[in-house]
Parts: C-alpha cells; sequence; structure tokens
C-alpha cells in the first residue's frame, strides 16, 4: 500500500518526458522570486508537498511563487542529485532582477551552508562566515544563477536549509551562491558529492533519529514519506512512544530550582522532581535554563549586566547539571537537544499527514484521547489533523462531530480550529457532517470553516445559508467578520449585496466589523460610503463611524490620504475628498 500510495504522488509530479537535466535548463525561465531565492523575504520549504512551506522575515507585500519546474526536481528526490551536484558551478543568469546594494539596502555573502549540528561537530570549511567581521569589500550586485537554483534544489532534497539568496532584517540581503563562491561550492561537494542512494537515506533516517531542531525532524519525515516511504512508520511509532515532557512543568520547575541558593538542596530538589515526573525531565528542564541564556553571549561581550534571572540560570546549569563555568549558551548550541515536550510532539504530529500508516495513526488517537492532553488544544489540533488524513478514521472523526449540536454550539464550545483540521478529510462521512453543520450551525465562525470546504460543491446554496447566518446574528453583534471575508474572497461579485443587508440594522458595531473586513478592498468604496456621515462613536475603538470608514476607504485610494489623528477640518476635508472620489466611481 506504501508504495502504491507514493507511486500515485509521483505520477502527479512527473510525467515520462520529464529529465533532470532537462528540467535544469528551464530554470533560466524562472522569473519570479520563491523560498531560497527570494531578496524580500526568507523561509524553508518542501516543493512537493504543498503544506510545507514556512515563511521566516519578509517584507511587507513581498510575494512569491512555487515553481513547477523546481517542484520537479526537488520530487525526483536522489535520481536528481547527480546532476545538481554537476550544475553547481552553473553560471547562466535567470531571469529574475539582480540583486543590488544601495541606499538603506545591502547585501552580504556568507556563504550560509545548513547542517545537522547533532550528526556534525562543525560545518565544512570555507561556508558560515560572516562577511562583515571580515572588512572585506563584498560585490554590490549579484545575478541569480542556475548554479544558485541547483544549490536550493540539492538543499531541499538532502533536508538542509540551504538559501542562495534570503532577506535579512532590515533592508539586507544574504548571498550564498556556489557560482560566486568556490569555497561553497567545494564544499558541497566535499559532504556531498559520493552520496549513494543509500547514504541518502541513511542520513534522512540520522536527521529523524538525531535532530538538531522539531524542524529537522519533520523536514525528514516529509523526505522520507515521499523518497523512502517504507521507513516511515517504524520512525514515527518509535519516536511517539518517547515519554512526554510537559512544557508548563519544565519552566516551574527550572525556576524552582534557581530559587534554590545551596547547591546541595539544589541538586536534592532535582533528583526529588525527577523521580516524581521522570528522568527524561532533566533535558527539559536543563533546555529552559539555556533558554534562559539565549543572546547572554553577545550582551556580555559588549560589556552589560546579566539580570538576576540569567545569572541564577547560569549557577543552577553549573551547580546542578555539572556545567564547567563560565556557562554560555554557546556550549549548548554546539551540541543541541531536542526536548520531547508536548509543543515539539504537536507539531510533530500535525506534519503527519503523508503517510497511510494505520499504526501512526492508531498511536495518535492513543495520545489523544490520554486524559492529560484532553484540554490540550495545540496537542488536540494537531491529531485530528494527522487523522484526517488517514481515511481509515473517517468515521472516527464523523462521530466526534455528530457529538456536537451545532445548532447552538460557539466557537468557545467547539474551537473553529478543530473543526478546520477535521474538515480536511475527505470521508463521505465527514463530507455529510459539513453539510450538516452548514444547515444547522448559527455560529459564523464554524459556518465558515464547513463552507470553505463546501462552497466549491454548491456556492449558491452555500451563499444562500451564509446570509441566514449573518441575518440571525443579534443587532449589535461584533461576530461575523470572519464569514463577511470569506464571502469577499470567494465571490466579490455578491458581497455587495451581503453586505448592505449586514449593515441593515445599523449599529456601530457592524459597521465596524464592515470596515475591518473592507479595509483596503476597492468595495469599500460602494459599501462604505453611507457612512462617511454616520458621527457616532464605535464602543471600545475610540474612532467615530464616519472616520473609521474613512480609514477604511482611503486605504484603497492611492491618490487619497486620511488619518483619524488629523484635527477635524482636515479630517472633514478628505472625506468630501473621497465622497467626490466614489461619486465618479
Amino acid at each position: 500500500m506504501a508504495l502504491l500510495f507514493i507511486y500515485l504522488r509521483f505520477a502527479t509530479l512527473l510525467n515520462a518526458d520529464d529529465n533532470i537535466a532537462g528540467l535544469i535548463d528551464q530554470l533560466v525561465s524562472i522569473d519570479t522570486p520563491g523560498t531560497g531565492y527570494a531578496e524580500y523575504f526568507s523561509g524553508s520549504d518542501f516543493l512537493p508537498y504543498d503544506d510545507a512551506e514556512q515563511l521566516g522575515t519578509l517584507v511587507i507585500g513581498a510575494t512569491g511563487e512555487r515553481s513547477p519546474v523546481m517542484r520537479k526536481i526537488v520530487a525526483a528526490g536522489f535520481d536528481a542529485v547527480p546532476e545538481l551536484l554537476k550544475h553547481l558551478g552553473d553560471e547562466r543568469k535567470v531571469n529574475l532582477p539582480p540583486v543590488e546594494s544601495g541606499g538603506f539596502a545591502w547585501i552580504a555573502f556568507d556563504n550560509e551552508c545548513d547542517y545537522n549540528r547533532a550528526t556534525r561537530v562543525a560545518a565544512t570549511q570555507g561556508v558560515n562566515v560572516d562577511s562583515r567581521a571580515e572588512r572585506k569589500e563584498p560585490p554590490k550586485r549579484h545575478e541569480v544563477t542556475v548554479g544558485d537554483l541547483c544549490f536550493v534544489a540539492l538543499g531541499q532534497i538532502v533536508n538542509r536549509k540551504w538559501s542562495a539568496i534570503r532577506y535579512q532584517p532590515t533592508a539586507g540581503r544574504i548571498i550564498s551562491s556556489p557560482t560566486h563562491s568556490t569555497k561553497l561550492r567545494q564544499g558541497i561537494l566535499a559532504e556531498w558529492g559520493a552520496l549513494s542512494r543509500e547514504e541518502h537515506r541513511r542520513r534522512l533516517i540520522d536527521d529523524f533519529r538525531k535532530p538538531d531542531s522539531v524542524d529537522r525532524i519533520i523536514g525528514a519525515y516529509q523526505r522520507l514519506s515521499l523518497y523512502y516511504p517504507e521507513e516511515v512508520e517504524k520512525l514515527v511509532l518509535e519516536l511517539l512512544d518517547r515519554p512526554i515532557t510537559d512544557a508548563d512543568k519544565a519552566w516551574q520547575f527550572a525556576d524552582l530550582l534557581c530559587e534554590i541558593e545551596e547547591a546541595e538542596k539544589q541538586r536534592g530538589k532535582l533528583e526529588e522532581l525527577l523521580r516524581q515526573h521522570g528522568e527524561h525531565y532533566r533535558e527539559a528542564i536543563q533546555a529552559r535554563l539555556f533558554e534562559t541564556l539565549r543572546g547572554t553571549d553577545a550582551v556580555e561581550k559588549i560589556g552589560y549586566e546579566l539580570s538576576r534571572r540569567e545569572l541564577l540560570a547560569r549557577k543552577t546549569l553549573h551547580e546542578a547539571f555539572d556545567w564547567p563555568e563560565p556557562v554560555r549558551f554557546a556550549d549548548w548550541a554546539k551540541t543541541p537537544v531536542v526536548t520531547f515536550d508536548n509543543l515539539v510532539v504537536a507539531r510533530i504530529i500535525k506534519s503527519l499527514t503523508h503517510d497511510d500508516s494505520l499504526a501512526i495513526g492508531e498511536r495518535v488517537r492513543a495520545i489523544m484521547e490520554a486524559d492529560r492532553f484532553k484540554n490540550d488544544t495545540d496537542m488536540v489540533e494537531a491529531c485530528l489533523t494527522c487523522l484526517a488524513s488517514r481515511s481509515q478514521f473517517g468515521d472516527f472523526l464523523a462521530d466526534r462531530l455528530r457529538q456536537v449540536d451545532f445548532q447552538t454550539a460557539t466557537e468557545e464550545q467547539f474551537p473553529g480550529y478543530y473543526l478546520a483540521a477535521i474538515a480536511r478529510s475527505k470521508s463521505p462521512a465527514v463530507q455529510a457532517e459539513l453539510e450538516r453543520i452548514l444547515s444547522t450551525s448559527g455560529d459564523p465562525g464554524l459556518f465558515t470553516v464547513a463552507a470553505t470546504v463546501k462552497a466549491q460543491d454548491s456556492w449558491k446554496d452555500v451563499l444562500d445559508r451564509a446570509r441566514g447566518v449573518l441575518n440571525g446574528l443579534p443587532p449589535d453583534t461584533k461576530d461575523g467578520g470572519q464569514l463577511l471575508e470569506f464571502i469577499v474572497e470567494k465571490s466579490p461579485a455578491d458581497a455587495e449585496s451581503v453586505f448592505k443587508d449586514f449593515l441593515k440594522p445599523n449599529t456601530p458595531s457592524r459597521c465596524n466589523s464592515a470596515c475591518e473586513v473592507l479595509w483596503e478592498n476597492p468595495l469599500s468604496q460602494k459599501v462604505l460610503v453611507p457612512l462617511l456621515d454616520d458621527d457616532r462613536s464605535i464602543p471600545g475603538v475610540r474612532q467615530s463611524v464616519r472616520d473609521r470608514a474613512a480609514s477604511a476607504i482611503s486605504h484603497s485610494i492611492e491618490s487619497i490620504d486620511f488619518d483619524s489623528l488629523w484635527l477635524r477640518s482636515s479630517k472633514d476635508a478628505a472625506i468630501l475628498k473621497i465622497k467626490e472620489y466614489c461619486s465618479q466611481r
């Protein structure tokens, strides 16, 4: 079954006439930035999976695209590695604008090359340099090359976060280009040049079993599930059988130890806690103490004193955990340990959506139903997400929905993110329950979650029911924004009449909801204009309805500014301009 599962997935990604060399030749046509080669955002991705992209820092408004060509290359897995290695020095320019320094913008050629710190003592020589500290004048311009994109694709295949270009606040771009840097290219070839298929498999397994971060575990799972699915079940079950610490308790225990002054009593208390709660808390407590020291190495380097809490954490690490003085965060960072607490486990379980193992599903269900996790919303949502990806659990998830009276239920009683997790299931039983929710729910948040899934089947029916939900809300409701936003995104043509009906009770709260949803939206120029003469105040907002409406509309008009902090005369003048502008549309 696992092999059939993976074959069908590959079939959707690769065509019979695709070959890696030909795909690499197509990279020159890429004209839109993507994760790993974008100057205005950073992050990580595994292109074959739609849910794998994780954006980090970014400039507001920055956008990118997941390249279909890059996706096919990464989907090929080890079969693409030899050609990617061969093309690391390929200097052909791709169709992206050059990255340049000037004004406030700067660039640095740091040769960043991610590696697993739990399986390697140090990075390959010549990479991960601080080019600014070297006081060398870097080039002021870099053009993205085919070799750069091969570097990014290779990193995705071997579970390394390699970015040829990434954004660095503020106004910086970090360049790690194997065509620019011979050292970087040689370092990659030295570590990965002799990679075999079995070595690729083994290193992904090592990433899963000996990770330096939870992201490394998730990345290894994603790649193993696509490239070597037969390895997944054993590894995941092995991981889920480990004892799970409570993140809050670990912090409490760390704080408790810090307040004990005498070293002997401190050690005694630690051993008492471990006897009561389990030896696995030793690493968790230690990790919390080191987390307290994060950033202190740099603080001390420039001559600042540490806080009392930081000093106590350092003292506790020395006296209770035998770390040699002076205790530095950098010492811990050299050999990172992933603490297996409930937050980490929830993140891992939520990612387990790319295999069809019944045994994994049963283990996840057992975790979710354990007494200690029944009120852990992160864990429950993660488990529901995992189970929804497995066809064997459709009836179980549908039964969970049947236990809820959605005619009266609110998001406080049954969180919308629980419903969103379950709604991922393709099970006919679950889909039938979503239909029931659409027919009975009066809660706009829960209704929206169900509508997001079912709108593809019959938009007219969903829209009619959505109108009924909005009309059924109290006149002074503050709810409904989520459903209104969904309607705007799904069908702008229908949204105008929906908003006008929603605003008929004419309460400040409803007016505010409409303004919030239509902020920056051109539809505001049709819907919100009647509110520009309404000087009632909005409870909890400290703005009048007219000023709120003017702010929302002005954000959709490039030529008109409005600021609620202006003098009344200036605001009134701007409102007149807005009215005139909208009347001409």
